[in-house]
């Protein structure tokens, strides 16, 4: 795929949320971890999902425009994603490659001079949410105590809803340009744009 001037971009929330407080490097700094458990919200942890559970596969550039607390943030990537693993890009507006995340439903490899303290299994976390399939997210949450909640309305093509019992932890929109995500108990949120199906 070549990158040219249209926007693309990342909806790995938490790497942009860290971008607020990078600093001018360049690639370099590598993180591997073995899949540690993500912890959302209470004690029990959700397990990353393999490659495979991935609804359809993605090779697309996308944008993401966040915010985290009162701090706003804009950043570009290249996303590809298959039932073999998962690769994303980060670019700033000059094209500067800032990070780069794979998956191969063992390890998580995560590299940058900017974001050094990111693990990468939260990222992948994030995107599962947003993209593996349904039944899978609802046994891997239901392990972790959370559960998941999928609709219509306002406009959506698709709505989830992370819970924990009765409460609202995170909350998915996704409509034919443009995925909505919120955070509720870590306070950011973003909108991927993208040619979304």
């Amino acid at each position: 795929m070549t990158r040219g001037r249209m926007n693309k971009n990342l909806l790995l929330p938490i790497l942009c949320v860290a971008a607020l407080c990078g600093s001018c490097g360049s690639l370099g700094v590598k993180r591997q971890s073995a899949t540690a458990p993500v912890y959302w919200y209470g004690s029990a942890p959700y397990r990353l999902l393999p490659p495979d559970r991935i609804e359809k596969p993605i090779d697309m550039a996308q944008q993401i425009a966040g915010v985290y607390g009162e701090t706003a943030f804009l950043a570009d990537a290249l996303v590809v994603a298959t039932e073999q693993g998962l690769t994303v890009v980060l670019y700033d507006a000059w094209g500067t490659e800032l990070a780069a995340l794979s998956f191969d439903g063992k390890t998580a490899v995560f590299e940058s001079a900017f974001f050094p303290a990111l693990k990468g299994e939260y990222m992948i976390a994030d995107f599962q949410l947003v993209f593996y399939a349904v039944k899978d997210l609802e046994k891997a949450l239901g392990a972790a105590g959370l559960g998941l909640e999928v609709g219509r309305g306002d406009g959506a093509v698709e709505k989830r809803t992370v819970k924990w019992n009765n409460e609202i932890i995170i909350e998915i929109t996704k409509t034919p340009g443009a995925i909505y995500y919120v955070n509720h108990p870590r306070n950011y949120r973003y909108t991927l744009r993208g040619a979304f199906e």
